[in-house]
């Protein structure tokens, strides 16, 4: 219920003027736990440009690039929010507790997700773990002379594997990554003809303090011959803290 409220408040909420959005930073950063470095920056106007590859599709998608803006800290009422664009337009909303940070809606209508589930729990501590429901996006299975995708829905186990991983991408060598690994395995019916196939799912994503993602790797796999396996590479190429807005 509580993010419902907040939910149904960010579309009305005024967005945080210059002062007030410092001293909320200043409070979300806080209220993490004392020592918990942020991962997940909630910095007004911060700018990430990822590369992002595909492979293992007809034609392999290289040297794409998404860029995401930290759109407006929002005063909800209840709970400090982030809104985020992308670089098309679509906008996510995200909500904060002491037990981590979750998407709670998505585009222009804020329209929650069907499970209200973490993105990036806390503590930023080895061993932490949560579960998210999510579908495939990179799986592929052949259908007589196409290929056709396979959108499943997949209960993935996250964890925090390591908090002093060091990761080299475009945008450079980032020290002391929380290093997360998702993993996950469902069996999908397709049809009489064509059985049931057998997918599994590995996602690894690496946060630097200060920064947020870096870099995300993750495979979709099956093994029967029907199946495409994909793979999906997301690497930071720039960033901007925004901080020149207050120079």
């Amino acid at each position: 219920m509580m993010f419902s409220s907040t939910l149904h408040k960010l579309v009305t909420a005024p967005l945080i003027k210059p002062a007030r959005c410092i001293l909320l930073v200043a409070f979300l950063l806080v209220g993490c736990g004392e020592g918990e470095r942020s991962y997940f920056p909630f910095n007004e106007n911060m700018v990430w440009g990822y590369r992002i590859t595909i492979l293992g599709h007809i034609i392999n998608l290289e040297d794409h690039r998404s860029y995401i803006t930290n759109f407006a800290v929002v005063d909800s009422g209840d709970d400090p929010a982030l809104i985020r664009m992308r670089h098309d337009g679509e906008l996510f909303f995200y909500g904060e507790t002491d037990k981590g940070l979750r998407l709670i809606g998505q585009g222009k209508n804020a329209t929650p997700p069907t499970s209200l589930a973490y993105v990036f729990a806390y503590p930023a501590a080895e061993g932490t773990t949560w579960n998210r429901k999510e579908k495939t996006f990179l799986l592929e299975r052949r259908f007589r002379v196409q290929q056709v995708p396979v959108s499943v829905e997949i209960d993935m186990a996250y964890r925090i594997e390591a908090t002093n991983d060091t990761v080299s991408v475009p945008a450079g060598t980032f020290t002391d990554c929380v290093r997360i690994r998702g993993e996950g395995k469902v069996e999908h019916y397709i049809s009489n003809e064509f059985g049931t196939i057998h997918i599994a799912v590995e996602d690894v994503s690496w946060y630097a303090p200060g920064v947020g993602l870096v870099k995300t790797t993750r495979k979709e796999i099956s093994p029967e011959e029907t199946g495409i396996d994909g793979e999906y590479i997301k690497e930071l190429e720039f960033f901007d803290d925004g901080s020149w807005l207050w120079s």
